[in-house]
């Protein structure tokens, strides 16, 4: 086989590669059935959440050992968003007069499995 052809056929094997590599890149990660729960799920059942698992129990991480309560949150409820099958929920947490941003990653398919993080 001449070098130019043995060349071709690598350069042809290479696109192939690369155009089944972007194929599999582009395809929408998550459970099919996550997809589906999130287009059922509001925003507002989502923060509902964050609000109860923030007031309901402890998170030394975001505030010490001081309770967090519904005063010393102020959600922007206008900046969620929904991406995937997650909620993106930044709220402020006002901690003993110095309020601190975060951010509440919920799965759509599991409302009370919550991720915090501090933007």
């Amino acid at each position: 086989m001449k070098p130019t052809a043995k060349l071709g056929l690598l350069c042809t094997l290479g696109i192939l590669l690369c155009g089944s590599g972007y194929e599999v890149a582009s395809q929408p990660t998550g459970n099919p059935q996550d997809q589906m729960i999130c287009l059922k799920i509001h925003s507002n059942d989502a923060i509902t959440s964050v609000k109860k698992d923030l007031v309901g129990s402890p998170h030394p991480e975001m505030s010490g050992r001081q309770l967090i309560t519904m005063n010393s949150l102020l959600f922007h409820s206008n900046e969620v968003k929904k991406e995937g099958t997650e909620f993106l929920i930044p709220f402020t947490l006002n901690d003993r007069g110095n309020p601190v941003d975060f951010q509440a990653i919920v799965k759509c398919s599991d409302l009370n499995n919550i991720e915090y993080a501090k933007l």
